[in-house]
């Protein structure tokens, strides 16, 4: 379920993803549950999937967010320094909100096919230094269809313990 290259330099307890639609942590808005690992679901049935690649290490800066599951439109990934609901996520809009203080937006990608991944240098991003715990998450329009009547969703959410 991790979808993760660590390249030898991390343990893949540095990468760990959490705070699930799926009906395994909090409860999603208007009980649209996700598919397992997924966030709340979406206009396209199942929820959108935040998945890394890459390593934890700031000095190889290659760590990679991907989001499958998306509607058709703008993909917001963003930062934070604590998981929102010990871990679970709270409700906001048709999703869960799991990553939160301090939020920082890292990049704007629009989704196609159903999916879209960052282009940006996430560790030169971040602000991070050696051993600091980040969590990530998108957040992602869903006009046409939301279960919630919301115009938008979120994905579950990582969290990254940042090495050298």
């Amino acid at each position: 379920w991790v979808d993760c290259l660590f390249n030898g330099s991390c343990n893949p307890s540095h990468l760990v993803p959490f705070c699930f639609g799926d009906g395994s942590g909090a409860s999603c808005p208007c009980n649209n549950y996700g598919a397992q690992d997924a966030g709340c679901a979406n206009s396209t049935g199942a929820g959108a999937v935040l998945a890394a690649s890459g390593s934890v290490s700031l000095s190889s800066d290659d760590l990679v967010f991907s989001v499958t599951g998306l509607p058709t439109g703008p993909a917001l990934y963003f930062q934070g320094n604590n998981s929102v609901g010990g871990g679970n996520g709270l409700s906001f809009g048709s999703g869960l909100r799991c990553a939160g203080g301090n939020a920082v937006r890292l990049e704007v990608r629009f989704s196609s096919g159903g999916s879209s991944a960052t282009t940006v240098a996430i560790g030169s991003l971040s602000g991070a230094t050696p051993g600091q715990t980040k969590r990530y998450q998108c957040w992602y329009r869903d006009p046409n269809g939301s279960p919630c009547s919301s115009p938008f969703n979120l994905t579950n959410g990582y969290e990254v313990i940042w090495i050298p």
